[in-house]
This record gives C-alpha cells, sequence and structure tokens, in this order.
C-alpha cells in the first residue's frame, strides 16, 4: 500500500504542476494541496528531483489566481478524497505543441522565483518536510 500511495502523491503533485505551466492554475492548486495533504497524511514527501517542480507549479498558480483564490483552490483540494483527485489528474487537459506559460528569467541558471526562495530557506537553515510549501502551507511544516 505505500507504494502506490507513495506514487500516487508524487504524480498528483506533478500533473498539479503540468496544469500550472499549461495555463490550468486553479486546478493546479487543488492537485498540488491534494499532494500535499497526502503526502502529509501518508508521512511522505515529495523526492528532491521534483520537489523544484512543485514549487513552480505553485508560484504559477498563485500568481495567476491571486493569494485568496488560490488559497481556496488548495483548500479544495486538500479536502478532495484520493479519488477525487486521481479523477482531476485525469482532467488535466494537455494542448499539443502549445507552449507553455512564459516566464521570464529573473535568477541565474533559469532559477524560479520558488527555487531562489527554497534555496535561501535551506541555506538560512530552515528545515521542512516540504520545503517548496514554505510558511504559507502550515506552521507545522518548518521548523528551525
Amino acid at each position: 500500500m505505500f507504494g502506490w500511495t507513495f506514487h500516487v502523491n508524487q504524480v498528483l503533485g506533478l500533473l498539479g504542476s503540468l496544469a500550472a505551466v499549461q495555463g490550468q492554475p486553479e486546478r493546479a492548486a487543488r492537485l498540488i494541496g491534494a499532494a500535499a495533504v497526502f503526502h502529509e497524511t501518508s508521512h511522505t514527501r515529495a523526492i528532491p528531483l521534483t520537489e523544484a517542480l512543485f514549487a513552480e507549479g505553485i508560484e504559477l498558480a498563485r500568481e495567476a489566481l491571486g493569494e485568496g483564490a488560490f488559497a481556496r483552490a488548495w483548500a479544495a483540494g486538500g479536502a478532495m478524497s484520493s479519488e477525487e483527485a486521481i479523477a482531476e489528474a485525469l482532467a488535466v487537459e494537455i494542448a499539443p505543441g502549445a507552449p507553455p506559460v512564459a516566464r521570464p528569467q529573473r535568477h541565474p541558471a533559469g532559477l524560479t522565483d520558488a527555487e531562489v526562495d527554497v534555496l535561501r530557506r535551506l541555506a538560512s537553515g530552515l528545515k521542512t518536510r516540504m520545503p517548496w510549501l514554505g510558511s504559507r502551507a502550515s506552521p507545522t511544516t518548518a521548523t528551525p
């Protein structure tokens, strides 16, 4: 059961990030919110390779929706059952040949704002179970 849960959590977050890049920010926030809650309840975490993708998805969705709508979509995702979250993930629309959402390069090596934020948090000694969530997700996710 652990393997199934872990992989579903990973895929939900990745499809949420893909939804954000494909211009579906509300769906992205719901899927990444669901993945965050499922990771928390199953005591798993995203693999480091995918954390930057999740961070970018969160950043894109938050920028597109605004803080209030993003928080509502995130909460709706967190309230989904696993079946509802999987159905939401299967509904992600991928336009063939459509260019992804354009992102201006503001940091060296093409790092996103979210990736730079995660690096700053880690460099300052902050330890988190999910560093891409930062202090906005839950006060219990970060410890000094």
